[in-house]
């Protein structure tokens, strides 16, 4: 029989490794397509510092609050905040970029993502974790829903305002070049 993630934070917060191993296992990936939404360096540190403190709280985690998804995401955003709080980006290029035109494709294309990034960076702590959660970790309205305690609805009207303070930011930017 598969355990849920509360059973297994449970028995985590009781001191099984194994159980918390089992948590880790499942949620690694999200965790870290979570932190890239935020950072661009010391990702993987980024993650592990999140499940060190999952780790540490677990004798505190209380399945009546809160689902372990909802807390762990809680504590992976304010790690990833953290993170971009202590973080200076400096650009760098990957060593195995070879030609020219692979190293302007590649400024190009992560001048872009960073410039979007610093855009999504703008926006309120709510719409920053809908935005990250929908694009870059392509979990659906309901999933985000479940996470961040709202309904499906609410989820929908965040994302629409959103992109519209995004388009908005863009089209500012774009006045402002021309």
């Amino acid at each position: 029989m598969i355990k849920t993630n509360e059973i297994l934070m449970t028995e985590a917060g009781q001191g099984d490794e194994n159980a918390f191993h089992e948590l880790v296992t499942r949620f690694i990936s999200k965790a870290t397509r979570y932190a890239k939404g935020f950072l661009t360096h010391d990702i993987d540190d980024a993650v592990q510092d999140a499940f060190i403190k999952a780790w540490q709280y677990a004798p505190k985690f209380n399945e009546k609050k809160a689902s372990f998804q909802t807390w762990f995401y809680k504590i992976l955003h304010n790690t990833c905040l953290d993170y971009t709080r202590k973080i200076k980006y400096n650009s760098e290029l990957d060593e195995n970029i070879s030609s020219d035109e692979n190293i302007e494709n590649h400024l190009q294309n992560k001048e872009i993502y960073e410039n979007l990034k610093h855009k999504i960076m703008k926006l309120s702590e709510i719409k920053q974790k809908v935005i990250i959660m929908r694009y870059w970790e392509e979990q659906t309205n309901k999933e985000i829903a479940e996470i961040i305690g709202k309904t499906e609805k609410n989820v929908e009207i965040i994302l629409v305002r959103a992109r519209n303070d995004l388009r908005e930011m863009i089209e500012k930017e774009r006045a402002l070049t021309c």
